[in-house]
């Protein structure tokens, strides 16, 4: 049995993983769930902007964002999606990143986004078909090592390249 069917982190080997495929640095699904990953994210993404996030409405806004600044001219939300099965595309999901997106477009922020963990493929499906339009909000995923990676339209084919 190699580090990754033994649940170790193949860049660290200290971490406990999950092995998948299209996501080797996943975090282990038993120990994190969509509320620890919002408040992983909230202190991930406050070290990145060098401003405190917390979770809150924006003044006039009928919408409680996971993230938003002070002087909210940064506001955010988190998501810990998978496909379906971890296999399959997922349309419901899509259609939430879509509802999002919509929603941050309409906030008075300068700087706007989501952040992504669990399966990074997610994003990346919704990114290479929808990606053209939602040019003001900015994508992010957060691996099991807490890295920040901005995340750009036609990713997914560009790393099978």
């Amino acid at each position: 049995m190699n580090e990754n069917e033994a649940g170790m982190c193949p860049k660290c080997g200290a971490c406990a993983l999950t092995a998948i495929k299209s996501n080797p640095f996943s975090i282990e699904g038993s120990n994190v769930n969509w509320r620890e990953f919002e408040e992983l994210a909230r202190k991930v993404m406050t070290r990145y902007f060098g401003v405190k996030l917390v979770e809150k409405n924006p003044k006039g806004f009928p919408k409680r964002f996971d993230m938003v600044s002070a002087d909210e001219n940064i506001i955010g939300d988190a998501k810990y999606l998978t496909l379906v099965h971890r296999k399959k595309f997922p349309p419901a999901k899509m259609m939430e990143i879509s509802g999002h997106v919509w929603l941050l477009e309409k906030v008075n922020a300068k700087t706007r986004f989501l952040v992504f963990g669990n399966q990074r493929s997610v994003p990346e499906k919704w990114l290479d078909k929808y990606g053209n339009y939602a040019r003001s909000i900015d994508f992010y995923f957060i691996d099991a090592h807490e890295n920040v990676e901005k995340m750009r339209k036609n990713e997914a084919r560009a790393r099978a390249e």
